[in-house]
Order: structure tokens, then sequence, then C-alpha cells
């Protein structure tokens, strides 16, 4: 008997010490409120990372498109330039077939005149 009622005594001191254990102090709430406050402001920040994640990624894609972009770009100015050179190319060479041509010409009338002089 005796035995028993130190056991109940023990096990209420426990079950005093738990509840007072789960009932907050004034330390505690504001630890609490400083916890959420915390929380709160975590929170914010998270929600702009959000949206400068979500911003850094729309521009790390824009930069990706823009620089295939350029790329192609480029290939085409690379393109246009082998062309132009073509032409100047083309040019030249028309420029001396029309001059030797012309020279030809010359040539052939200074021979008639001269045969007919003669």
């Amino acid at each position: 008997m005796k035995n028993q009622g130190l056991t109940l005594c023990i096990i209420t001191l426990l079950t005093m010490n738990f509840c007072v254990g789960l009932i907050p102090s004034h330390a505690q709430n504001q630890k609490i409120s400083l916890e959420r406050a915390q929380l709160i402001e975590l929170t914010k920040k998270a929600e702009k990372a959000a949206l400068y994640e979500s911003e850094n990624t729309s521009l790390i894609v824009q930069n990706y498109n823009l620089k295939a972009s350029e790329t192609n770009l480029q290939k085409e100015l690379e393109a246009a330039r082998n062309d132009a050179e073509t032409f100047r190319k083309q040019r030249n060479q028309n420029r001396w077939a029309l001059a030797g041509l012309l020279i030809a010409i010359a040539t052939s009338i200074g021979f008639k005149i001269k045969k007919h002089i003669r």
C-alpha cells in the first residue's frame, strides 16, 4: 500500500511537471512570437526569391535565345561577306574582259584603218 501511494505520488508529480512543461511561459511566448516574426520575414524573402528566380530563369532563357540569334546572324553576315567578295572578283573579271574586248576592237579598227590607208 505504501508502495502504491509512493508510485501514485511520483506519477502525479511527473504528470504535473509534464503539464507545466506544456504550458508556455512568457519567455517562451516571446520566443514563439519572435519565431513567427522570423517565419513571416523568411516567408516574404522566400516569395521574393521565388519571383527573382523566375525572373532570372526567364532572363537566362532570353540570353540563350539572343546568343543563338547572334550566332545565326554572324553566320549570315559571314555568308554575305563571302558573297560580296565573290561578286567583287566577278566584277573585276568582267572589267578585264571588257577592257580586253575594247582593246581587241580598237586594234582591229586600227588595223583596218591602216589597211585602207595603204
